[in-house]
């Protein structure tokens, strides 16, 4: 079982990866913001960032860049569907530059976002893509 912090500005969606990572046995905390997820570093330290990209008042690869600064060895999974700001292709390779050690495509599956947790916590840190072929997805 891993601590895991989750960002995503949309609360529904939150839920649904709660779930999914709850499933796999881990204990989630869910911030709504970058202050948030600052906030909860400052208190403990979680195994596991998993962000989302692109969110209204918080820029998900800056955040990245912030957590690397101070927390370089918390490994960090970046998710998103796209925004208006750079297409998903980009944003992901953008958060690969920033220290992402996987990026995920929304909708994310529950076997490919656990196996995801999973990969990092356990150290392999490659920024590629997970396949997607899972039906249950959010």
């Amino acid at each position: 079982m891993s601590a895991i912090l989750l960002l995503d500005d949309n609360a529904a969606v939150r839920m649904v990866l709660r779930k999914f990572l709850a499933r796999g046995g881990h204990e989630v905390t869910e911030c709504a913001s970058a202050s948030d997820v600052i906030e909860a570093l400052s208190r403990s330290r979680p195994d596991v960032l998993i962000t989302e990209l692109c969110m209204p008042q918080t820029d998900g690869v800056k955040l990245i860049q912030f957590v690397r600064a101070l927390y370089a060895d918390l490994p960090v999974v970046a998710i998103t569907g796209g925004g208006l700001r750079l297409p998903r292709g980009l944003l992901l390779e953008e958060a690969k530059q920033a220290g992402a050690d996987r990026v995920l495509c929304k909708p994310v599956g529950i076997r490919e976002l656990l196996s995801a947790v999973l990969d990092v916590v356990q150290g392999e840190t490659s920024a590629a893509p997970l396949d997607r072929g899972d039906a249950d997805a959010a």
